[in-house]
């Protein structure tokens, strides 16, 4: 979601609301920025979230810099990806309590 200078990159997230802590490394800031955390069904929502409002900032610039547009995020990713990887994780879960179980 940032093509330019990657010096202004923590100034430029800043502008939209991320801004990189005191002390904090701008590499892991940035990456964990664009990152999406699986750590709960929730987490992983707002990353998406997170994500689609980042590429839609950028849509628009690149749009408004180069006069078109960029596609959409595919229709399959998001917030209900997160319901089915919990689901899928749930099952995978349970499948290796049940190999365990057997041993």
């Amino acid at each position: 979601c940032f093509a330019g200078d990657a010096r202004k990159a923590v100034a430029y997230f800043a502008r939209l609301g991320f801004k990189c802590p005191e002390s904090y490394n701008p590499a892991e800031f940035l990456v964990d920025l664009v990152s999406i955390d699986t750590t709960s069904a929730e987490t992983e929502v707002n990353s998406w979230k997170k994500i689609k409002m980042l590429y839609r900032v950028w849509q628009k610039e690149s749009q408004h810099k180069h006069g078109k547009s960029l596609p959409p995020l595919s229709p399959t990713t998001g917030a209900n990806d997160a319901k089915e990887n919990k689901d899928a994780k749930t099952e995978k879960e349970e499948e290796e309590k049940g190999s365990k179980k057997k041993r």
